[in-house]
């Protein structure tokens, strides 16, 4: 299924950068990343730059801008935004369905300065202590997202099985 961009509806291309995979529009250089994937790019924020980079060497910007919506690339409707960071003025889009992200081109950027600019005057071992508290907070978010995609799950079958009374119960 071809993924579309949310700002001018043309055909996301795959590009990968320092083992990092992900989508880019060819006309204004924005970037679709899987939520769980962005914990990825945020323990190496040095990617982030290359993949801003590689999105605009991708990049054949159109004559007029567009107006199109701000619809998931998945096909799950409009996208909420969200202040990732509001002192430093960052505001991406997220899908509440599949939890992907939205990143408007120089958006990558902004999120590296915000990632990088705390570690700028730490020791190494701070900076090490840094990165492990936010692998910590990628693995639980990782972890919740599991439990959620588990309660729909459970959910979805609690609801069949309610919704036709004629339905055996499964047997553990």
């Amino acid at each position: 299924m071809d993924r579309h961009c949310p700002r001018d509806q043309a055909t996301l291309i795959d590009l990968t950068v320092n083992g990092f995979s992900f989508e880019s529009c060819p006309v204004c250089a924005g970037v679709w990343i899987e939520y769980l994937r962005l914990g990825d790019f945020v323990k190496q924020p040095d990617a982030l730059e290359a993949m801003e980079t590689a999105a605009e060497q991708h990049a054949q910007p159109a004559a007029a801008p567009s107006t199109a919506g701000d619809d998931c690339p998945n096909g799950h409707g409009p996208m909420v935004n969200y202040d990732y960071c509001e002192d430093k003025d960052i505001s991406l889009d997220y899908c509440t369905t599949c939890s992907g992200v939205w990143l408007d081109d120089k958006e990558l950027l902004k999120v590296e300065h915000h990632i990088k600019s705390p570690l700028d005057n730490l020791t190494a071992a701070e900076k090490a202590e840094y990165q492990s508290a936010v692998g910590e907070h990628v693995a639980t978010m990782e972890r919740l997202t599991k439990w959620r995609d588990a309660l729909v799950g459970f959910d979805h079958k609690l609801h069949m099985h309610w919704a036709d009374p004629l339905v055996e119960p499964e047997k553990s």
